[in-house]
């Protein structure tokens, strides 16, 4: 059996798939003393030129310096805990506080990278969303923003066992829906899906559409696909092994992560609080491989974990 081929059948496949989990853990949420002022996330389209310029070195700096490839790494290491795939009972409820913590830790690594690289300079960057409710198109910071970097990438077998990692040189690639505009998710999907009472049914609902959708439309299908790269087939967006090379990932997620802050806030000002969060239990509710610093319940609020956004 051709292993090359079985890993490209499953990298091809996007974000498509589902498995759960569902124990339960009682831990104290986490709390940070001392982290003010909270790093604010800000709309991308609304960052001033100042903003933007420290957003890019912050990133290009990075890069250089081989700290934003050790995060892609961990997507690819721990992605079959993270997200919901298919053939697979239940959902993925380490989906987005995985995830929560995914974008603390880059926005901690851009942070300690500037004040290592321009000494004596105060810096609070927090990681801009992309609200594609309402911005249709693909923000004009990351446009023509595609970086290429060293990065090792964990592969799998086509029973989703683990491979030897491998060492890539990649340039981010991006193939967006020529109908992108008109396909994104809209506040009306996303109202409806505020509207659901338990973490579980809105997790489900989260990631199924809009989560998967964005990736699939902003990374796209590769028109001429070099088929000696087992990356190829498609923007790296689609596909999970590989989508935070794009910066336009962080971005992405951000938007499902204030989605999320925005829906707990429903669900505490309702009083409707009984199944607002995930039903984690054990090693599963560990956030992995940021554990013992995050355990799910220490994901809750995100103002403990150092940040607000501007608008919810």
């Amino acid at each position: 059996m051709n292993t090359r081929n079985n890993i490209l059948k499953k990298a091809v496949a996007g974000f498509s798939y589902e498995q759960g989990y569902k124990k339960q853990i009682e831990l104290e949420p986490k709390t940070i003393t001392g982290v003010e002022p909270l790093r604010e996330r800000k709309n991308i389209n609304n960052l001033n030129d100042d903003e933007k310029a420290i957003l890019i070195s912050a990133l290009e700096k990075s890069i250089k310096l081989g700290e934003y490839a050790k995060l892609v790494t961990f997507h690819s290491q721990f992605m079959f805990d993270i997200h919901s795939f298919s053939g697979a009972a239940h959902v993925n409820q380490r989906f987005l506080p995985w995830h929560r913590v995914y974008l603390v830790k880059l926005e901690e690594m851009l942070n300690t990278v500037m004040k290592q690289e321009e000494p004596g300079k105060e810096f609070n960057i927090g990681f801009p969303y992309w609200d594609w409710e309402h911005d249709r198109q693909i923000p004009s910071l990351f446009q023509n923003f595609l970086p290429s970097m060293e990065v090792e990438i964990f592969l799998y077998d086509q029973n989703g066992q683990p491979l030897p990692s491998q060492i890539f040189n990649r340039q981010v690639k991006r193939f967006p829906d020529p109908d992108l505009q008109n396909r994104l998710p809209t506040s009306g999907l996303i109202d409806t899906i505020k509207g659901f009472t338990t973490f579980f049914e809105f997790t489900d609902r989260l990631e199924k559409r809009p989560h998967n959708s964005v990736h699939g439309l902003t990374g796209g299908e590769n028109p001429n696909p070099d088929p000696n790269d087992i990356f190829d087939e498609t923007g790296d967006m689609n596909n999970p092994f590989i989508s935070p090379l794009d910066p336009l990932f962080w971005c992405h997620h951000g938007n499902l992560d204030r989605i999320w802050a925005g829906w707990q806030k429903i669900r505490i000002e309702s009083g409707e609080i009984e199944f607002m969060h995930p039903g984690l239990g054990g090693t599963e509710s560990q956030m992995t491989p940021w554990f013992p610093e995050y355990s799910e319940p220490q994901t809750r609020q995100i103002e403990s974990m150092g940040y607000k956004y501007d608008v919810l």
